[in-house]
């Protein structure tokens, strides 16, 4: 190493040497020395953005004498290279009393580097002691430079400036060694980071782009630090551009994996994170009938999970509560949810968890792989005790899910709607207003009274005669009737109050009243109440009860009853009611929602969507695979799935014809089993012979006919089964018929018999017949009902079944009965209706004339079925002109979430006399009482109006029975009780839901039915 020593004499300034001293005092023998340092700066690639690198260093060490006051006070020195100044962002010097520039002071920065040359920093003082001193000059390189270019410092031209106050002394020729040239290096340009991944099916994919000849490192961050990965195990592919993990595992969600990429400079691609399948997961609520107290594994909610991909997913626990519920804790006795893979129809297969008792928040816990890309399906099912509170709403939210160790938040976490506890069932058809028999009709007309026509050889008409009647006639003594049921020559009658009526032939005991005797006129069956729905064939009855159970009675020769017994003396027949055991003879049958009856068979709906029959099996109308002439069950067997494979499930309506069966599933096809000699299962193929009948022992579906439904015939939400016939109907109003045509019963102006649906025409042929709300089949004839309340019938008539006044063996298009004749009534009635006050009830009405009415009993109803009075207006006597009347109903009905807060009214007009009629049934909803919605019946515009006193902005929606959106629209509501028209695309006449949510869809302010009546149409 070379050294240079000089002595500080005299009072000097000198520039331009090597370093310059000051001393304040005497140093006349003070020695120092200037040399290279003990590891001089050495040659090396530096890369873009690197900070402090040194570039050039030196030792001051001073001795001997007194060095006190002396000190440095500029320095310059020269670069060297091919840097651009742009490359550099500053120089800096530093100094440190021990080698080490890790510690080292900063003296002073150039900000401003230049190219190649002198370079000089601002002024300094740097006090110099009699000991060593060590200095380093560091450059920061700016984050982009220009490959390749180099910086050196020439030690021999740079410069010091020293200061001494006593005596100064020039040091020259003293020169440092040249530092090693810095090469710089630009860092890899990442073109393409690495993205967000979702597992794949096998595997998964990270990957980079970046530009040169460059080598790579990916590392993985799995919650607490960034480690380098190693090929092997599941990884491939880790010193590459492209990684690759091959069986991603649950516990790997939210992973995240980079790439460190050099060149040889090194830089960080950004984060990718590793996700789950999960992709989004909502809830509906598919099975809106009221449940029955008894029922376990009750339908609530369906719950979808949509995975995006197809890693594997653990769901592990869902976050659920018993909101919108109105008693949990005596109405529920336990919550459960069910698998069904990626099937969207409601089963009890494979269960998931269990929580017993609910109410308020609760969670189900459980594992259950989800495998693969798809929608898969949970439901959860409450248990409901016998002695649940009939009227009560059972309901639930569903507000999270853990999957793969995450929680997520479904997209929807409720939605409109609920189910009741008891009252009418969903899929029983409790406003069976018309019905055919054999050879007779009857229908309901609006006053609660039954009207009866055709064949009267049993009085099967009910007017104490048995004569026949080519136009309607009332039946005697019975009214406030709800539902009616004919047979081949007897009739039932559903009171409102739950019991049960019965008229005509009685040889089997059908009547139900402990008799065997005829009757012309109605009696009551023995022992009945709280029934919602009747039914009735040949020699048989049936009721369904509010709380599920099921009631037979009539013949009984082959066990058609289903409680477990033959009956074989006497009449062969059990004259008041039984009750029906549950499959193999064990408790009781219960959960029941609907029941049918054929000549000597029953079919019943329960409310987890299977299908259970009992009787006769003559022809496989039980459903379950077998028949035979002797074959038959005593008890309830359950009808088995497509080609006897499973069973039946996902069905939300069932019909009896004469030994075969129809039913609807809840996406809108229709199935059917048993006799097939005319084609009434609506296959498309002609009967085979197997042997022992004309028959399918197990459900096939029914084939297309109409228009945008493919292969099989769909969007049906009505059936009705004949005695070898069936008619059916859309969503879109229309009517669609198929099996035997003798009588002109499929209404397509032929009487050409069919194995394929046909669509029924209008009347005289002409166009198509639309407009239907319900249909129902009687032997050898149709009924349909339209919007407007006008009955429609075709087929045999030759004892005027359609009510016509008219008699022809076939009538093959559609005729309007004479019905319900407009009989003067005491007061004319113009207007009944709700509207909301103060969250009651205000009920308005006016007439038009009155006579001799004494007073307007008020009766209310929870249930719509089982009204009680609340209070008395007093009329106006004898009127002729309109007479305005109010009252309301100061108790006020549940709140929102605790029970549907929907109630009925109705006014009981009374004379002077005591006679009375019934008005209208209206209802008044407390969550809706603000807005409503008129007319109703509606056209083509429909006026909307809310009375809260504020705008409100909405989401206005139509969907029809099925649940599908017709048409939607965002409105503006005035509050002021003025009202908005909806002008309305051209809709199928028929029943539409109307619903109002607020702007932000997180509430719903309507749920109304309205009809669409097409004007002139």
């Amino acid at each position: 190493m070379k050294k240079k020593i000089f002595t500080l004499a005299a009072p000097l300034l000198i520039l331009f040497c090597q370093f310059c001293f000051w001393q304040q005092g005497y140093a006349l023998n003070a020695l120092y020395t200037i040399s290279n340092p003990t590891t001089p700066v050495a040659a090396a690639t530096i890369c873009a953005g690197a900070t402090k690198v040194p570039i050039h260093a030196f030792i001051i060490t001073g001795s001997g004498g007194t060095c006190t006051g002396s000190s440095v006070t500029a320095y310059s020195y020269t670069t060297t290279g091919t840097y651009a100044a742009a490359d550099i962002v500053n120089f800096k010097i530093w100094q440190n009393t021990s080698d080490n520039l890790g510690t080292a002071t900063l003296l002073s920065t150039q900000a401003t580097p230049t190219a190649a040359g002198i370079q000089g920093f601002p002024a300094f003082v740097l006090g110099i002691a009699c000991t060593s001193r060590y200095f380093w000059i560091t450059m920061d390189v700016a984050a982009t430079v220009t490959d390749g270019n180099t910086i050196g410092v020439n030690g021999s031209a740079s410069t010091a400036n020293f200061a001494s106050g006593a005596t100064p002394k020039a040091c020259t020729g003293c020169p440092l060694a040249n530092s090693g040239t810095q090469t710089l290096k630009a860092l890899p340009v990442i073109t393409v980071q690495p993205v967000n991944q979702t597992c794949q099916l096998g595997t998964t994919v990270f990957s980079v782009t970046a530009t040169g000849a460059l080598t790579y490192q990916w590392q993985e961050y799995a919650g607490a630090s960034w480690a380098n990965i190693t090929d092997g195990g599941i990884y491939s592919g880790a010193t590459t551009a492209a990684l690759t993990i091959t069986g991603t595992t649950v516990s790997m969600n939210n992973y995240q994996y980079r790439c460190v990429i050099s060149n040889p400079c090194a830089i960080t691609s950004s984060a990718a994170t590793l996700s789950l399948a999960y992709s989004s997961s909502t809830v509906t609520q598919n099975n809106l009938a009221n449940i029955v107290p008894g029922t376990s594994n009750a339908e609530i909610i369906a719950i979808s999970v949509v995975v995006a991909s197809g890693c594997s997913l653990d769901a592990t626990s869902f976050a659920l509560n018993t909101t919108g519920s109105t008693a949990p804790g005596t109405d529920i006795t336990a919550a459960k949810l069910w698998y069904t893979g990626t099937s969207p129809v409601f089963a009890t297969t494979t269960l998931f968890g269990t929580q017993a008792s609910p109410n308020g928040a609760f969670a189900i816990t459980g594992t259950q792989n989800l495998p693969a890309a798809g929608t898969y399906y949970f439901w959860l099912t409450y248990d409901v005790p016998a002695g649940a509170t009939v009227n009560d709403v059972a309901d639930a939210q569903y507000t999270s899910l853990t999957a793969g160790g995450s929680n997520y938040t479904p997209s929807r976490t409720t939605v409109a709607g609920n189910r009741r506890i008891g009252s009418f069932l969903a899929g029983a058809s409790p406003a069976n207003t018309f019905a055919g028999g054999q050879d007779h009709s009857l229908a309901i007309c609006t006053n609660g009274t039954v009207w009866s026509w055709a064949y009267n050889n049993y009085g099967q008409i009910g007017d104490n005669t048995v004569i026949s009647k080519s136009i309607p006639v009332q039946t005697w003594t019975v009214n406030n009737i709800i539902s009616v049921a004919a047979g081949n020559y007897h009739s039932l009658a559903l009171k409102n109050d739950g019991t049960v009526w019965a008229w005509g032939d009685n040889a089997n005991g059908k009547l139900g009243d402990g008799t065997t005797t005829g009757r012309l006129t109605p009696v009551q069956v023995s022992g009945l109440t709280g029934v919602v729905q009747v039914a009735a064939s040949w020699y048989l009855s049936i009721a369904l009860k509010s709380d599920g159970t099921v009631w037979t009675w009539g013949y009984n020769g082959e066990g058609q009853l289903g409680d477990g017994t033959t009956t074989t003396t006497g009449c062969w027949c059990k004259s008041t009611p039984v009750q029906v055991v549950g499959p193999g003879g064990s408790g009781f049958l219960t959960g029941i929602t609907a029941v049918s009856a054929g000549p000597l068979f029953f079919v019943a709906l329960k409310n987890d969507g299977t299908v259970w029959t009992w009787g006769w099996n003559a022809d496989g109308q039980l459903g379950i695979g077998t028949a035979g002439a002797a074959a038959y069950s005593m008890y309830p067997v359950q009808v088995k799935g497509l080609g006897g494979s499973g069973f039946l499930t996902g069905i939300t309506a069932i019909d009896a014809g004469s030994n075969f069966a129809v039913a609807i599933k809840n996406d809108g096809t229709v199935w059917s089993w048993g006799n097939n000699s005319l084609g009434q299962l609506g296959n498309g193929l002609a009967a085979v012979w197997t042997g022992v009948c004309w028959c399918i022992s197990t459900p096939v579906q029914v084939v297309t006919g109409a228009s945008g439904c493919g292969t099989n015939l769909c969007s049906i939400i009505d059936v009705s089964a004949g005695y070898e016939h069936v008619i059916a109907l859309r969503n879109d109003g229309t009517v669609w018929a198929w099996g035997d045509n003798a009588n002109g019963q499929l209404g397509d102006n032929t009487v050409v018999s069919t194995t394929a649906p046909v669509q029924v025409l209008g009347p005289g042929g002409v166009g198509f017949l639309t407009g239907i709300t319900n249909v129902a089949a009687g032997w050898f004839h149709s009924f349909a009902s339209k919007g407007d309340s006008t009955l429609w019938g075709w087929g045999g008539n030759n004892i005027s079944q359609l009510g016509d006044n008219n008699a022809i063996w076939a009538q093959p298009t559609p005729v309007q009965t004479i019905l319900c004749p407009v009989l003067p009534l005491p007061v004319e009635m113009l207007a009944f209706k709700t509207v909301c006050s103060s969250g009651k009830a205000k009920l308005q009405w006016s007439t038009a004339s009155e006579t001799n009415n004494n007073y307007f009993g008020i009766e209310r109803s929870d249930d719509g079925v089982n009204f009680q009075t609340i209070g008395k207006v007093n009329g106006a006597g004898n009127s002729n002109t309109t007479r305005n009347y109010l009252f309301v109903d100061e108790q006020l009905p549940s709140p929102v979430g605790e029970g549907s807060g929907v109630r009925y009214y109705r006014l009981k007009q009374t004379d002077y006399n005591g006679s009375y009629t019934y008005s209208e049934v209206v209802s008044f909803n407390k969550n809706n009482c603000s807005m409503s919605v008129y007319p109703n019946p509606f056209d083509k515009t429909i006026y909307m109006s809310s009375g809260t006193g504020t705008v409100v902005n909405a989401l206005f929606r139509i969907v029809n029975v099925l649940g599908q959106e017709v048409y939607a629209r965002n409105i503006i509501i005035p509050g002021d009780g003025t009202s908005l028209s909806v002008d309305l695309p051209l809709l199928a006449s028929g029943m539409y839901v109307v619903l109002v949510n607020d702007a932000d869809n997180s509430s719903l302010l309507l749920n109304t039915k309205v009809v669409r009546v097409g004007v002139g149409e």
